[in-house]
């Protein structure tokens, strides 16, 4: 399994990559480097995986668009990223609790957790968005490079399915608040697979350039 874009360092894993000449336009800097949360090398190397499709994915939205913002969404995607937005949602959940939960953060973990599920009831019961509901959907959507107007009926259908959609995590959630187990679906996997091909055609591109 290659390790690429692996970086090893005393305090964690990162994710490096160098921007190959021709789309440094469309980033601000020449060199990627993101922390990993993962202590577990076969972890992070699953995670440097995808982050190599990630890039991929937008060279080849540059290539098209001459920009990196998606501005359309597809079905596929919107499946995407909502499995991803509740195994990331989940993963957090656990961390937190994994650390050990004073009254406080208990307290907190119960408020968001009530907050959610109000926003996923009026969801499903009449089809409406709260404003928590429309401001988690956007974010998700520009952490992912998506830039959908608010005004649109694509952002409504979206954010309607994505808040559906964590009805699953926000169960988990309050079983975890009971003390009942419940796990962590795994992430889905990247919507580019073709990464180590990539890797080798990145490589070239950056000396040729």
């Amino acid at each position: 399994m290659s390790t690429q874009g692996l970086l090893e360092r005393s305090n964690g894993y990162y994710f490096q990559a160098r921007i190959p000449k021709k789309y440094l336009p469309h980033y601000p800097k020449q060199i990627i480097r993101v922390k990993l949360p993962t202590e577990n090398r076969k972890e992070a190397i699953a995670i440097v995986r995808k982050k190599w499709a990630e890039l991929q994915e937008q060279f080849d939205r540059i290539d098209l668009t001459n920009s990196k913002i998606k501005t359309t969404i597809s079905p596929f995607e919107i499946e995407h990223l909502i499995k991803l937005a509740i195994h990331s949602r989940l993963t957090a959940d656990n961390e937190i609790r994994a650390e050990g939960v004073d009254d406080f953060m208990f307290d907190k973990l119960e408020e968001w957790t009530n907050e959610s599920e109000a926003s996923e009831k009026l969801a499903v019961s009449r089809g409406q968005l709260s404003p928590l509901a429309i401001e988690i959907a956007d974010d998700w959507l520009t952490s992912h490079d998506y830039d959908i107007s608010h005004d649109s009926k694509e952002f409504r259908e979206f954010a309607l399915l994505f808040t559906k959609g964590q009805i699953e995590a926000t169960k988990a959630s309050k079983l975890r608040q009971q003390g009942i187990p419940s796990e962590t679906p795994s992430a889905p996997p990247p919507l580019n697979t073709q990464i180590d091909t990539h890797i080798t055609e990145w490589d070239s591109l950056d000396k040729l350039s």
